[in-house]
């Protein structure tokens, strides 16, 4: 009774974690640091004030998160770095379709497709 119900448990585990937002930051100067920030801005088109590029951000979603979600993890990262602003360099998204595989005991497990996003951030401070 245990064995079968740990593949449910399984399933739901795999799926939770190809359904996280999760995000990278490559600073590009880690020699410089700047003390936490509690606004960041979301930009939709290049400051016309005065800046300074501090690091890429690439945050990622998997099936069924969306992009608001992925850039509010984003956002988290660059309050942390000290960035004032974000603003999008790329934006991918890419379909998977179903995929059926095969449980530990044999069984046939079908993996729902979906979407999935990749965003290339910038993360900006204001020089001025």
């Amino acid at each position: 009774v245990i064995e079968i119900m740990k593949m449910p448990i399984l399933a739901f585990v795999c799926l939770f974690i190809l359904s996280c937002a999760n995000a990278g930051v490559i600073l590009l100067d880690p020699s410089k640091s700047y003390p936490p920030t509690t606004h960041v801005e979301l930009l939709l088109a290049e400051p016309t004030r005065p800046y300074e590029t501090i690091a890429i951000i690439e945050a990622k979603g998997g099936y069924g998160i969306s992009v608001m979600q992925i850039m509010e993890k984003a956002r988290e990262k660059a309050r942390a770095i000290g960035a004032n602003a974000l603003f999008v360099a790329d934006n991918q998204e890419k379909y998977y379709p179903p995929q059926q595989v095969t449980n530990f005991d044999g069984t046939p497990l079908t993996i729902p497709g979906g979407y999935t996003t990749q965003i290339k951030i910038l993360a900006i401070r204001y020089t001025d």
